[in-house]
Order: C-alpha cells, then sequence, then structure tokens
C-alpha cells in the first residue's frame, strides 16, 4: 500500500504542471493539513517492549528511525518522533526524494506527547540544534518536564541543551571559556562510568566530533570524564542530577 502511494505521489509532481488551477489547490490544500505526510508515514506510535520511552531526534527521518531502533533493540518502548512530527525543528529536510519539487510541511507531534509525559518514564532529546532546543523548551514546557521528572521521570539531554532548562540542566556553561570545544581525531576519550551496570564497555574509547566546555551543577555528579591522551580529565562526558524522584542525565555528546 505504501510503495503505490509513493508512485501516486510521484505521478502527481510530475503532473502537477498539467493539472487545473483548482485541481493544484487542492493538492496544496492536502499537503497545508498534512495529508500527504500522514500517507507517507504513520502517526508516531510506541514500538518495542520495555519501559516507555519518549525520542525527539532531529535530522533525516530515516536516521532518526535507525537511532531509534537502538534502543528497542535494547529493551525499550519507544515513541519516536523524527523530523516529519518535530514541527520544522528537526534541522533537516523531509523530503521523500532529494528532487521533489517542494518541501513538505512538518507536522506537530510535540505538543501532544508533551502534554500526555505521564506515559512515559524516559524522555531522550537528540540532533536538535540549540536553537531550536530553545524554541523547543518554551517556559510553558519546561515547567511540564519540571514536574515529569521531579515525578520520578528521567530526562535525557545532549550536548545542544539550552541554558533555559535551568534547574533541570545538570552542568553549567564554564564562563571562561567557549561554550563548543571542537575535538580532533585521537586527541580526547571517553572513561567508562563506574558501577557495574556499565561493565559491558571498554574501558574508555576514542571521541569524534564536539563537546560542550561545562561545570557540574549544583546538587550533580559527574558518571564519566572526557580525558586526553594522557588520561586526563578535560570535560564532562555523561552528568547526573537527582531532581525530585526523578533525575535528568547529560550526555556531552
Amino acid at each position: 500500500m505504501r510503495l503505490f502511494f509513493r508512485l501516486w505521489l510521484c505521478a502527481v509532481f510530475f503532473s502537477v504542471s498539467a493539472v487545473s488551477g483548482a485541481d493544484r489547490n487542492a493538492l496544496d490544500e492536502l499537503y497545508r493539513r498534512g495529508q500527504v505526510l500522514e500517507g507517507m508515514y504513520r502517526r508516531p506510535v510506541s514500538t518495542g517492549k520495555g519501559p516507555a520511552m519518549l525520542l525527539l531526534c532531529g535530522g533525516r527521518p530515516w536516521l532518526a528511525n535507525d537511532f531509534a531502533k537502538i534502543f528497542i533493540r535494547a529493551g525499550f518502548r519507544v515513541n519516536l518522533l523524527n523530523g516529519v512530527y518535530l514541527a520544522g525543528l528537526s534541522g533537516a529536510s523531509i523530503k521523500i526524494t532529494p528532487d521533489d519539487l517542494r518541501e513538505l510541511t512538518p507536522l506537530d507531534g510535540i505538543t501532544p506527547e508533551f502534554d500526555n509525559l505521564a506515559a512515559y518514564k524516559i524522555v531522550f532529546v537528540n540532533l536538535i540544534s540549540a536553537e531550536n532546543q530553545e524554541k523547543l523548551f518554551t517556559p510553558e514546557r519546561i515547567g511540564k518536564h519540571e514536574k515529569f521528572v521531579a515525578g520520578g521521570g528521567a530526562l535525557v539531554l545532549t550536548v545542544n541543551a539550552p541554558e533555559s532548562l535551568g534547574e533541570l540542566l545538570p552542568v553549567r556553561k564554564s564562563p571562561a571559556m567557549d561554550s563548543m570545544e571542537w575535538i580532533e581525531e585521537g586527541d580526547f576519550f571517553a572513561r567508562r562510568p563506574a558501577g557495574k551496570d556499565f561493565e559491558i564497555l571498554p574501558e574508555k574509547w576514542k571521541l569524534y566530533g564536539a563537546f560542550r566546555n561545562a561545570s557540574c551543577g549544583e546538587n550533580a555528579e559527574i558518571l564519566a570524564d572526557i580525558t586526553d591522551e594522557g588520561g586526563h580529565p578535560v570535560g564532562i562526558y555523561l552528568a547526573q542530577k537527582k531532581y525530585g524522584k526523578g533525575k535528568v542525565i547529560f550526555w556531552n555528546a
């Protein structure tokens, strides 16, 4: 059925110049109302078994889909909001094919899920730029996450987590440093966190990309350091803060 829909959509693109003005207006209305996207991508629905996770993952939709599969295989029940459902905050195109004539309008899957945070054990925000996370975490939504975490939920944040999260954020930007430090290949490593839960991991591994120069916030603890080749700590890789009955985890990647 989905293949048929793709073929139909391609035919529409090839023939759109030949349709009447009324038909073109009708097609535009389908795009505006999201019905084309809803036909191509099912509405967000939890997949897997285990603790319920709401995963907001930017970038191209199929890359987010692959990221979600990691957690599904690890034993989580994941409800993924990829770029199709991030209301324009994914930072990447959601075109069905690169040569599509129009950029599709993303749908808003965020609002209904943020109104239903009690259904989840974990909220994970990944691959959304700092600028777009400022838009994502409005004061009202921050309040909802404060209630979610205080009630026993876990919030997982990554390198672009905004300062506007305030007391939820386990780290603070170091005042004498830039917010980001680019890592050259082979220069820096992540150290394995202590504890039996992490014994499956190697003692250390190379890092690639960027990390945030930050200091540990109040009532937070460092679970894993970033070190140089000599093993000297140069940054925070993983930090955790207890907040009410729950916790917030900062992953510096």
